[in-house]
């Protein structure tokens, strides 16, 4: 099909118009959407040739890339790591023939940004420690995976800087994957802020999209948020049908045939020109008008003999792109003769092309050919039953994978096995496809790079897996390690709101794997999955249903014999525990820590144990802090703290400075508390990404500063910012801590305002409302407390009773609580009860707060410490009724 270029002018003029605000220093995105065929493509490719043709008067360089339509993961970061070769490398050519895969696209990248060496080292270490443990914190891959996305755009944005105004094509952006699409939202962030003279110029085709609500969703957005023009093409204009026959064609035309060709086609531009060769010597239309294109394209094939036609529908089976050698091995016919008939079926009929061959592929006596457009392949495709297809898709598949060395595939390229993959899947054979998806999603995803990509895969293993008949060797086992791997994958995204992907059922997943690992009749599996069914129900139904599994999973730990299983087990109930029963939490993490000692796993090596024990050790330190021993959580948090600082992967880091911070702040340190958190805050900000510690971390830091003059806007600021986060991230035992924190900074820098008393009484509320939904007991208590405060400041010493009294129940009936000081609700319910005419009850109170001041005065042996947490902590003071003295470290710090 000759290719050429009519009519759009209003859509390049608008293009040239976008590409002139790019030059004068205004960024933003431009989307050119249609059907398939429209001519979208020709459209990008005329505007970037006449703008290249302008010489020094063009007004941007132009830099243009495509993104391949493959099923499976095997075009990973593919545009991006072609625009940044082109910016910094103009003189490279770039090729790619299926797509490049992940593990070319790493090393790629890493040549291209050199920061991303480490951090995609970390990565790697980091999302080892989480498949394998299934303990990695909520949050602690999606830092990673964000920053390497904002890396890799700065990089880009830079690169284009360079070399002045700029505008980047990318062509078939539907087929854009996740990991690019992730790159370019924060390139659009950038181009939002103003200042970079970037144009980003999409073809997308609307009227399919691989995933759903991915690109269309990321296109919404940026045109709600005003950075994105929208430009839909349509049917050619009967003027331009005209002129693309007199283009085609030689001698006269019949005035009537464009007319008619409108009328067949509806201006479909490819349509357009497969009819052109229907109109006879005469000018006129012959032949049959066929109703569909479909027809009409298998008009073009009517020629061919069968063998030939029997060849580009096998090589039309294995893609729009295919090789001689696989469509030989397929048709059972020897080489020479497939690749001398396929060479003249490209020479006479110019229905397949030759491209050059990939690095990697298999057979360098192979030739390889695409279809002359994306139309021609799919009828090509469709010329055969369904029975027909799945079996060629077997024997595609059969012919990749006896190219491997040995038994299995793991020695082919990367791109290679993913076809493998694809092809056993599509001809439905579950048992290989899912043996080949689950390899490649664990592979990929420890890669460092494709985390959405191996999500991808790692979904069609468990879809394979399902499909297996319910006698297949291995089937359960199968099935429940595809989801324990997919859980772990998508941990990051765990919300108790949702699911792994919108429509599904996080823990019906988790339900799935551990009934799976159950029926397998695998002890170690079905310990890691019911401890895995136990983290997920802590993320969607809270404390009380999933310390029941994860209690059930230590004891099916325990019957497995495997030391590192149980203490993995012991860890995560120890650290979930004390939200119930700070006293029986705190034994179990102690027999954890006498377990890996006793073990010796302190020498094992093992990354997994190696991870579990420093949230264990952290999670153990500040419950000795909840149970009132001060100094010694203090001290083996800064133990722990001075380890992890030189580990080459300290992810827990933001979570042990946070207990420190607490810690420090009850021993009333407030500078180190506030230098604990501000470097748990400079940690993630240089990792990068949206993380729930991170909005923890900055919340409490502005409570800590709301108590200092003219720092109201700063902390106002950033305790919304921390609640904006929060609400990205959702981890569901975080959310009511900085709703919480929110609403006490709100109070303490109210004063006495009756309407931002009330939004910081909704703040509290609302946690007291979910706590029976999520189990978060703790944070009730401390919300109840708040309304307290905020109710005697309105004033309302009544309400404020009642809410003082009702949080002082629910303390006694559940006793001492993580991260709650007993002394604080009970001195406040004191205030609030008095304020409100109970003298009697206040009093006890008082008393009863004082007790436990003192109390963990004694458990100091230090009289130093006793002394400046007796002396220095304003609440010790305000609870045994002296004045509190300046703290000098403070007071430098203001």
């Amino acid at each position: 099909m000759v290719s050429v270029f009519v009519d759009r002018v209003e859509h390049i003029d608008a293009l040239e118009g976008f590409l002139r605000e790019v030059a004068q220093g205004k960024g933003g995105v431009f989307v050119v959407q249609g059907e398939q065929g429209i001519g979208k493509s020709a459209l990008l490719k005329e505007v970037a040739r006449r703008t290249q043709e302008r010489s020094e008067a063009a007004p941007c360089r132009i830099v243009q890339a495509r993104c391949l339509g493959s099923i499976g993961a095997d075009n990973a970061y593919g545009p991006v790591v072609d625009i940044l070769m082109m910016l910094q490398r103009p003189r490279r050519s770039v090729f790619r023939l299926f797509g490049r895969s992940a593990a070319q696209a790493a090393p790629e990248l890493v040549s291209l940004v050199p920061a991303l060496g480490p951090l995609l080292k970390a990565a790697a270490q980091i999302t080892q420690t989480a498949l394998d443990s299934g303990s990695a914190q909520g949050d602690g891959l999606m830092p990673y995976r964000q920053s390497v996305a904002r890396t890799v755009a700065t990089a880009l944005a830079d690169a284009a800087a360079d070399g002045g105004p700029t505008a980047l094509f990318i062509d078939d952006a539907q087929w854009l994957d996740p990991s690019s699409l992730l790159v370019l939202e924060y390139l659009v962030e950038l181009l939002e802020r103003g200042g970079q003279a970037i144009g980003l110029i999409l073809g997308h085709r609307s009227d399919a999209e691989p995933e759903p609500r991915t690109v269309t969703d990321a296109l919404a957005r940026w045109e709600g948020q005003g950075v994105l023009t929208r430009r839909r093409l349509g049917g050619l204009s009967e003027h331009a049908v005209t002129d693309l026959v007199r283009v085609h064609l030689a001698g006269p035309v019949t005035a009537s045939v464009p007319a008619k060709l409108i009328d067949l086609t509806k201006g479909h531009p490819v349509f357009v020109t497969q009819c052109l060769g229907l109109i006879g010597p005469d000018g006129e239309l012959t032949g049959p008008l066929p109703e569909t294109v479909g027809p009409l394209v298998r008009g073009r094939l009517a020629g061919l003999d069968p063998a030939a036609r029997e060849l580009l529908v096998i090589g039309a089976t294995q893609g729009e792109v295919f090789e001689t050698g696989v469509v030989a091995r397929v048709a059972g016919k020897p080489t020479d003769e497939v690749v001398r008939r396929l060479h003249e079926l490209s020479r006479q009929h110019g229905l397949i092309v030759p491209v050059p061959s990939p690095d990697w592929a298999l057979d360098s006596f192979s030739d390889h050919y695409r279809f002359e457009n994306a139309l021609l392949h799919l009828v090509v495709q469709a010329e055969q039953s369904p029975a027909q297809a799945r079996k060629r898709h077997h024997l595609i598949a059969g012919a990749l994978a006896g190219s491997a060395s040995g038994s299995g595939t793991d020695t082919l390229p990367l791109p290679v096995r993913l076809d493998i993959a694809r092809h056993y899947s599509l001809a439905q054979q579950w048992d290989d496809a899912e043996r080949e998806q689950f390899a490649l999603a664990r592979e990929l995803a420890v890669g460092g790079l494709s985390f959405s990509e191996a999500e991808a895969l790692c979904r069609q293993a468990v879809d394979s897996a399902r499909k297996l008949p319910p006698a297949a060797e291995d089937r359960d086992a199968r099935l429940a390690r595809a989801i324990e791997l997919l859980l772990s994958l998508t941990e990051v995204t765990w919300q108790g709101r949702s699911g792994p992907a919108d429509g599904e059922c996080l823990e019906g997943w988790a339900r799935e794997a551990e009934e799976a690992g159950r029926r397998s009749g695998d002890l170690p599996l079905r310990a890691r999955t019911t401890l895995l069914h136990g983290k997920c129900l802590l993320r969607t139904q809270g404390v009380r249903p999933a310390l029941d599994k994860l209690e059930e999973a230590v004891g099916l730990a325990q019957d497995c014999q495997d030391p590192s299983a149980l203490f993995v087990a012991l860890a995560e109930y120890g650290s979930q525990l004390p939200k119930r029963d700070l006293a029986a939490g705190l034994e179990v993490l102690r027999q954890a820590e006498e377990l890996y000692e006793r073990a010796g796993l302190h020498g094992s090596g093992d990354p997994v144990v190696g991870h579990v024990r420093n949230l264990a050790e952290m999670q153990l330190s500040v419950s000795l802090f909840d149970a009132g021993h001060l100094v010694t959580a203090r001290d083996r948090l800064a133990g722990c703290l001075r380890r992890l600082r030189t580990e080459p992967v300290h992810a827990e880091l933001p979570v042990g400075l946070n207990y420190l911070a607490q810690v420090q702040r009850a021993l009333g340190r407030e500078s180190e508390a506030r230098e604990a958190l501000e470097e748990a805050l400079a940690f993630e900000e240089a990792r990068g990404g949206a993380s729930g510690w991170h909005a923890n971390n900055m919340a409490l830091l502005a409570l800590l500063l709301s108590g200092e003059p003219g720092e109201r806007d700063r902390c106002m600021a950033m305790v919304e910012a921390a609640w904006r986060e929060t609400r990205r991230t959702w981890l569901l035992d975080l959310v009511p801590i900085v709703r919480n924190l929110r609403a006490e900074v709100v109070l303490n820098l109210a004063g006495g305002d009756p309407a931002e008393l009330a939004a910081a009484d909704r703040l509290a509320e609302e946690t007291v409302r979910e706590a029976p939904r999520t189990g978060m007991v703790r944070s009730a208590v401390a919300a109840l407390i708040l309304r307290s405060r905020i109710h005697l400041e309105l004033p309302d010493a009544a309400a404020a009773a009642g809410f003082a009294r009702e949080a002082v129940a629910v303390l006694d009936r559940v006793g001492d609580m993580p991260a709650l000081r007993t002394e604080e609700v009970l001195h406040h319910a004191s205030l609030a009860l008095r304020a409100a005419g109970s003298p009697a009850e206040a009093d006890a109170l008082a008393l009863r707060a004082r007790t436990e001041v003192l109390r963990k005065a004694d458990l100091m042996t230090n009289p130093a410490d006793r002394d400046h947490f007796l002396r220095g902590v304003v609440l010790n003071q305000a609870v045994l009724g002296t004045p509190a003295p300046v703290d000098p470290a403070a007071e430098d710090h203001r």
